[in-house]
């Protein structure tokens, strides 16, 4: 029997918890509920020993969004196929996703804008504008003055996995039930220093890595876990009409990443057995 029918948060696909029994069973759709037509095979199995036994089945081929679709359970018996009761479920993208997913780029970017006008202030840098800029993409030299700081994303990818995908407990609202799945990711965002000179490059290679140093509060609050840091220097005489000369920090961080399912609750379930008397 269907124990249990939901659609998927992604759309275009279904969900469905059965229950075989003592016969073998056969699970069937229809796209418009007319189950004398010509039927589509989702699954079928051999009978089992009665046991209580749940079987998990996702639907997900040329499954519309919107629109009311149907799936019976048949059992074979005495040479026929018993029809079970049809039941309906009408796919649909989910409208809140809730994904959850924290910026380790746009928070690296943000703080080092912040921590930087503190040290502008406190004349440990300087900077003929009176302000050190934080791209997000590396600067074309004859539109900007240096010294200039780079936050970019180079690197990201699942670091760590639950069963199931479990991320977090599933929670109730006393309506509905939410579901969340991920894992942990692992974001890397390169900060490069572009200066001058040497001196510029040692002053600005410092500030950073303090100001780095001082948001670990902050990089753990929103979020972000086992941050790891290194760094190196460069110079490049070639590319440009002047020498620029390099600082690279490589950050690296842990961060959960999420997305919700919410259903209904089940109000009852029922569950053949088998009893033979001894």
């Amino acid at each position: 029997m269907i124990n249990f029918v939901h659609p998927l948060p992604c759309g275009n696909a279904v969900a469905l918890t059965l229950t075989p029994g003592v016969f073998p069973w056969r699970l069937v759709r229809r796209l418009d509920g007319d189950f004398d037509m010509p039927l589509t095979l989702i699954e079928e199995g051999e009978a089992t020993d009665g046991s209580p036994l749940y079987w998990p089945v996702v639907d997900y081929q040329s499954i519309p969004n919107g629109t009311p679709i149907w799936y019976r359970f048949d059992t074979f018996e005495n040479g026929a196929w018993v029809p079970g009761t049809p039941v309906s479920v009408t796919p649909a993208y989910v409208d809140d996703p809730a994904y959850s997913s924290p910026d380790l780029t746009a928070l690296v970017q943000e703080r080092l804008d912040l921590g930087l006008q503190s040290e502008l202030a406190a004349g440990r840098l300087r900077h003929g504008k009176g302000r050190i800029p934080v791209l997000s993409a590396s600067p074309q030299l004859e539109q900007v003055t240096l010294p200039v700081v780079t936050a970019i994303l180079v690197d990201r990818r699942s670091d760590a996995r639950g069963i199931g995908e479990t991320i977090i407990p599933d929670a109730f609202d006393g309506s509905y039930w939410s579901a969340f799945e991920g894992w942990l990711d692992r974001s890397t965002v390169q900060i490069i220093a572009w200066s001058l000179n040497h001196e510029d490059r040692l002053d600005l290679r410092n500030a950073i890595q303090r100001i780095l140093l001082l948001n670990l509060p902050i990089l753990d609050a929103a979020g972000f876990s086992l941050p790891d840091l290194s760094s190196s220097d460069t110079a490049d005489f070639e590319t440009y009409n002047a020498p620029i000369y390099h600082s690279a920090f490589t950050l690296s961080c842990g961060h959960a990443v999420m997305v919700r399912d919410k259903y209904p609750s089940v109000e009852s379930l029922e569950v053949s057995i088998n009893a033979q008397a001894i």
